[in-house]
């Protein structure tokens, strides 16, 4: 596989996903070995072979890609089938120049950055309409994170919080 653009990890899986340029395919990466293996051909008369980001929502169990339509005239926002790699249009940012795709793991709300206006703009996943746009810097890529307490932290604090009570009470 040759021009992997865009990258999301589907944590229920353990599978990395890969955007292939080339004749638009959709590619899954064992994490462990690298070895990539193709799920299939996302491209169809709308959506066009570039998808420039991937973005997993382990909420919605929804992978969604970023590329332009066939006419390159608009960005566009897809979800793809992680078993056959079917596409299907969500709907038109009104960008041209979106590259990367992020996810808020917490909102699930999308972000992606546009290199021609150098914007960071947010975006609706139920019909891929931009929401916000502040300034940003020029860049080709975005990632996605979350913060989770440790159930074992969680624990700890909970004993010392505990502790401290009962201390104070003796005395």
């Amino acid at each position: 596989m040759v021009g992997i653009t865009g990258l999301a990890f589907d944590t229920s899986t353990n599978t990395l996903y890969g955007a292939s340029t080339a004749a638009g395919f959709l590619i899954s990466i064992d994490p462990n070995t690298a070895t990539a293996t193709s799920v299939g051909q996302y491209a169809d008369a709308q959506i066009s072979r570039f998808v420039t980001g991937l973005a997993y929502d382990p909420i919605t169990d929804t992978l969604y890609g970023l590329g332009n339509n066939t006419g390159g005239a608009s960005d566009l926002l897809i979800t793809l089938d992680r078993g056959t790699a079917a596409g299907t249009s969500v709907g038109f940012l009104g960008t041209l120049g979106a590259v990367g795709l992020g996810i808020d793991l917490n909102t699930s709300e999308l972000f992606t950055v546009d290199n021609n206006t150098n914007l960071l703009h947010g975006i609706d996943s139920s019909t891929g309409a931009t929401t916000s746009s502040i300034a940003s810097s020029q860049t080709h890529g975005l990632a996605s994170s979350s913060i989770v307490p440790e159930p074992g932290m969680f624990v700890i604090f909970m004993m010392a919080a505990a502790g401290i009570g009962f201390i104070r009470y003796r005395c």
